[in-house]
């Protein structure tokens, strides 16, 4: 029974998904907290002495929400949901896409994702252009020396897709 049980949601999408099994998100950050982890930490009040939260992730994630409700006191079980993986190579589709040119840009929406398809598509970074999703994403993207030539305005599939619009109407002009 999750009755008096508060569900919080890092983005809309999320908050989405919850309602496929009947279960409805009381607490999504706003546009412009950004839809993340510290925008899920915006929302919350800076003091959460004795409650206890679960807070689900993949085996990969960082521990940003845990370390954030730790920090205004709150009691957290740390569940590692399901497992990430990183692809090891491009399915032939792609493989061939890329050598056939029809590949100009990478979504790239997170960290993770940052540094897998900095490496596999090593080959063709210099054709393929990488636009992300956040600040953070960019950051890394930086970092690995393959910057992002178009950065989406909120975290979200809506925000990606606006950035890829942007970043269309700058190779038409």
């Amino acid at each position: 029974h999750l009755a008096g049980t508060t569900i919080a949601a890092v983005g809309p999408a999320t908050a989405a998904q919850l309602t496929s099994w009947g279960l409805r998100a009381d607490l999504v950050p706003q546009a412009s907290q950004t839809y993340s982890a510290i925008g899920l930490l915006d929302t919350l009040a800076d003091s959460l002495p004795g409650q206890r939260w679960i807070v689900t992730s993949t085996t990969r994630s960082r521990d940003t929400i845990a370390v954030g409700l730790q920090q205004r006191g709150a009691e957290v079980l740390d569940a590692r949901c399901y497992e990430t993986r990183c692809a090891n190579q491009l399915s032939p589709d792609v493989a061939s896409a890329l050598e056939a040119g029809r590949i100009q840009i990478a979504t790239v929406s997170s960290c993770l994702v940052a540094e897998a398809s900095y490496e596999l598509l090593a080959a063709n970074r210099a054709r393929v252009q990488p636009i992300s999703i956040s600040a953070a994403v960019s950051q890394r993207l930086l970092e690995l020396g393959w910057p992002a030539v178009e950065q989406a305005d909120e975290n979200s599939l809506v925000g990606m897709r606006a950035a890829i619009e942007r970043w269309r109407n700058r190779l038409e002009s």
